[in-house]
Parts: C-alpha cells; structure tokens; sequence
C-alpha cells in the first residue's frame, strides 16, 4: 500500500468530488488494478486513512524523504487501525524486549488467541478474515522497515524522524511515539 498511497495522496489535495475520485480511479486506473472493483476498494482504504490526518498532514507526507513518509503512512495506520497498535505493543516491543531476533510464525494467530477478550469484535470475522488481516499486517510491518521480510520476520531497528515525532504530537498521539520505536 505503500505506493498505492503515494500516487493517491497528492489526488487527496484538495479534496475531489466524488465522480473525479472514481474517474481517477476507475477510467484512469491510475493504481493500475485488473479490475475496477478492487481500485476502488484500495483506494477507499486508503482515503480512509490519509483524508482524516488534514490537508497539512498530506503535504509533509508527500515532501519528506522515503523514510519519512513511510513512517507517516505507518502513523495513519496506526491510528485507523488500534489493533496494529496493539501488536506492535505486545508481540514486537516483546520480541525486542526479550532479544528475540525474529517473531514467530504464529506471531498473529498467538496474539489473536491471547488477546481476543480485548478484541471481542474480532469474534465477528471467520477464520479465514483473521488470517487475512495477519498476512495484511505483517506486510505492513515489513513495507515501514520494522520486519526484513513477511517470510523472514527479523526485527529491524526503526528510529523515528523528527518530524515524525512532531506529527504524532500535533494529531495528539504522543503514545505511538514508544509503540512506533518499540519501546512500550
């Protein structure tokens, strides 16, 4: 999703109407998806995340270097998605913790099973949604530099920039500040 957010996030200033939304991503195909079904499910995903974080927002993400909007867009993640934020605290500030060099291979489904009374809404999704979401997670972690690799799951250091620090305190989330670098 890393791309995919790149090429929409400049299409997100200002925002457009709904009928150039889906002309960009539909007739355009500007995230050259086989079917318009699955562009447009991407890009709600990712309007979902980006349009909420302000116009401000957008246009750091799209002037700072790599590293920096990648850890941005692990930002938005981590506030649409609290259950990222939630693994990060438990399994890979554990692992770090621990000194463990990789995570399990049942890292997700572990943590699934141990922390379904937090998440009693998960009960909602089948088995197969859960895995899902696992796999979806574990490549996230691994496009923001926190795992070498969905297969390898080696823990890799990541330092935050400093402007991301300062965007965590304006959208008034300095908690993900120790979630982001692993040091809940």
């Amino acid at each position: 999703m890393l791309n995919d957010s790149l090429i929409l996030a400049p299409h997100l200033l200002p925002v457009p109407t709904i009928e150039a939304w889906k002309q960009l991503i539909v007739e355009q195909n500007i995230l050259q998806r086989k079917s318009p079904h699955t562009a447009l499910r991407t890009a709600a995903t990712i309007r979902k995340r980006l349009a909420p974080l302000g116009e401000e927002y957008l246009q750091d993400l799209l002037k700072l270097p790599e590293r920096g909007y990648v850890q941005l867009l692990m930002v938005a993640l981590l506030i649409q998605s609290p259950i990222v934020e939630d693994f990060m605290g438990y399994v890979l500030a554990e692992a770090k913790r621990t000194y463990q060099p990789t995570i399990s291979k049942k890292a997700w489904p572990d943590f699934i099973d141990d922390r379904i009374r937090a998440w009693p809404d998960l009960l909602v999704y089948s088995d197969e949604t859960l895995k899902k979401i696992g796999k979806n997670l574990l490549r996230s972690l691994a496009e923001a530099g926190y795992l070498d690799s969905v297969r390898g799951k080696r823990l890799q250091p990541v330092y935050l920039l400093p402007e991301v620090k300062n965007w965590l305190d304006k959208l008034n989330r300095p908690d993900l500040i120790s979630v982001m670098e692993c040091t809940v």
